[in-house]
């Protein structure tokens, strides 16, 4: 039984390729909550190409995006390449509180010289200590300024605690602990009981896998909790795109000082591959990220996608009709082959059966990819189908069941 080889990650069609080898081609990737239907994205060509990515056309970016997502301020919106890099570095960002001056400050400056010396030790423990987190670490013995401070600050001062909503999106707990903090998954009814002090609540919302949406009132409580006590808030939007109404992005880093939320760009429009996210929060996370990352950290492609798509509110607009007639078409095809629907996003469905492992191993014999969970073996997740023969593969391979 191959299960619980693709339980901690969506997409692995390299390893379904070769642990289903006989599989008929080609393969379609219900795996991922991506959406199958592709915003109409132009591309970066000629010259673009041959050029790094133009720093005024970053700012841009960030500009169209802070107006998508409600922020008054574009210089809290920070490009990325993805949600999953940023989010591996949030603790050492927001080490030092997320409405306060820079860790570094408290070590050995906090000026622009200094985060450039950030990023130079950072880089340098890198080669000499093993990666990243040897490169952290190596920062707090031997890096100055913001460098040291942030280092220093998720161990010594900063964030004593990660505290996460779940089950969820694996790799915030994977981020947090392997930055040194000490992390936990929670039920949402816990949050309140498990905040200490210096304590970083994370949420994912919508949540992954099950669609639960906290309300922005709920998510004011929580930020007013860890504030008090010196923490944050950290709020994943990856599929907020769904649920305007619910985002709190425009709040982060300004009304709510306390707050960093994380937008994904490839989730909604499609686009997955062209690594785009953004975070937001306060001027001085903003300033520390944009330190660790760069001056060129996404792509031409994704500047050029991003600018466009951003820009155009009647396509989002469109779309989230589209997708949620898809979702609906999806529960009915699955509750009529005896999956139980127990929640999701209208960009993947959530369903239960007691033998959810046979069915994924049948489901990837016929070249379908879902995505099983570690937690609850009973769970699957699947993605919307992209086209009229993914729908017709889908609904034959399910109907096999009964055969």
């Amino acid at each position: 039984m191959r299960f619980a080889g693709f339980a901690h990650h969506g997409g692995r069609l390299g390893a379904a390729r070769i642990a289903y080898s006989q599989a008929p081609q080609p393969w379609i990737d219900l795996s991922t909550g991506i959406n199958p239907r592709s915003y109409p994205a132009p591309r970066a060509r000629g010259v673009t190409l041959n050029r790094l990515p133009d720093t005024g056309e970053l700012s841009r970016l960030e500009a169209v995006a802070a107006t998508a997502f409600g922020v008054a301020d574009a210089q809290r919106v920070v490009a990325t390449g993805g949600t999953e890099p940023a989010l591996r570095l949030l603790p050492f960002v927001v080490g030092g509180g997320a409405g306060s001056a820079a860790a570094g400050a408290h070590v050995g400056g906090g000026n622009g010289r200094d985060d450039a010396r950030a990023a130079d030790g950072i880089a340098d423990g890198a080669r000499a200590g093993g990666g990243l987190g040897g490169g952290i670490a190596a920062g707090a013995h031997m890096g100055g300024g913001v460098g040291g401070g942030i280092a220093a600050g998720v161990h010594a001062g900063g964030i004593a605690a990660a505290v996460i909503a779940g089950p969820t999106y694996g790799s915030h707990v994977d981020g947090w602990a392997k930055a040194g903090v000490s992390s936990r998954l929670v039920a949402d009814a816990e949050l309140d009981a498990a905040i200490g002090d210096r304590t970083a609540v994370i949420v994912v919302n919508p949540n992954n896998p099950d669609g639960r949406v906290i309300g922005r009132d709920r998510l004011r409580q929580l930020h007013d909790a860890v504030a008090l006590r010196d923490g944050v808030l950290v709020v994943d939007e990856a599929f907020a795109e769904v649920t305007p109404e619910a985002s709190v992005a425009g709040l982060a880093g300004g009304e709510l000082q306390r707050l960093v939320a994380l937008r994904s760009f490839g989730k909604f429009y499609g686009l997955a591959g062209l690594r785009l996210g953004f975070v937001i929060g306060s001027p001085a996370v903003a300033m520390r990220l944009r330190a660790l990352i760069g001056d060129w950290p996404v792509s031409v492609d994704a500047l050029a996608a991003g600018l466009a798509a951003y820009a155009d509110p009647a396509w989002a607009d469109r779309m989230r009709g589209q997708l949620a007639a898809a979702a609906r078409r999806l529960d009915k095809l699955l509750t009529r082959h005896d999956f139980e629907v127990v929640g999701g996003t209208s960009l993947y469905r959530l369903v239960r059966a007691a033998d959810a492992p046979a069915r994924f191993e049948r489901l990837a014999a016929a070249g379908i990819l879902t995505r099983p969970f570690q937690h609850d073996s009973r769970l699957l997740r699947f993605g919307l189908p992209g086209s009229p023969e993914a729908w017709r593969r889908l609904s034959d391979a399910l109907a096999a069941f009964h055969g």
